[in-house]
């Protein structure tokens, strides 16, 4: 069952649904590009070990706020021209498992209707997951 809600997640268009932030971290990527950098050059710089700024770069964990510092000064540049401050709503693991959930609902309904429902919940689920929690005034 599991293989196959991977592979329905591809046929429904949701296989990159759960890299929040990925187009935030592309700032991070250019920003190392740009300057001829590979990751293990950024790690040493750093001291943030390769595999943490490869997930952060991705946009798959954020980074911590002293990491961000880091490679802030690594890169010579404002927190704000690296990382955007905003964050989801819900995580990616929370995310993930009510759409493994809805999916299961979706694969196993009987009807359109039901179907029509699922596809809309997972749609709510989807934006709640992406857009930024709401700053307190």
């Amino acid at each position: 069952m599991r293989r196959f809600i991977g592979r329905s997640w591809h046929m429904m268009g949701l296989s990159g649904l759960f890299v929040f932030g990925r187009d935030r971290m592309l700032k991070l990527r250019g920003a190392r590009i740009a300057r001829g950098w590979t990751l293990a050059d950024l790690g040493k710089r750093t001291g943030i070990a390769v595999p943490d700024l490869s997930v952060i770069e991705r946009g798959l964990k954020p980074a911590y706020p002293e990491w961000r510092r880091r490679i802030s000064r690594a890169f010579r540049l404002p927190l704000s021209a690296l990382f955007d401050n905003s964050t989801p709503r819900m995580s990616a693991r929370e995310a993930r498992g009510r759409i493994e959930k809805i999916l299961r609902r979706f694969l196993l309904a009987t009807s359109q209707h039901e179907r029509d429902q699922a596809w809309e919940d997972a749609k709510r689920v989807i934006a709640a997951a992406r857009s930024p929690k709401k700053e307190a005034s």
